[in-house]
């Protein structure tokens, strides 16, 4: 799922940026779905796949804003932004 979505991140930001994203998630993803597996209990069983997807859910929200007809122009600060905005999805989308 995670190589899918950065395969279309490249339609918008750098190849070198992308392979930033890459690994920060792939890193992220792959430690909270152990914590997840070994320390939580969820009231209705769900997968890593589910919650891999809501991360990249809510990490699409912060750069959608540069895709499609109406785009914005990407920032100077882009990378800042990505990597605090991953941070922020995998609390969310995991933790949540």
């Amino acid at each position: 799922m995670i190589l899918s979505y950065c395969n279309n991140l490249l339609t918008v930001l750098e190849q070198k940026l992308v392979d930033k994203i890459r690994n920060a998630l792939i890193y992220l993803s792959d430690l909270s779905m152990e914590f997840v597996r070994l320390n939580c209990k969820f009231p209705v069983p769900t997968g890593p796949n589910f919650l891999v997807g809501n991360l990249l859910t809510i990490f699409d929200t912060f750069v959608l804003e540069f895709f499609g007809e109406e785009a914005k122009p990407v920032p100077g600060n882009i990378d800042e932004i990505c990597m605090n905005s991953i941070v922020f999805a995998a609390i969310w989308g995991v933790g949540g």
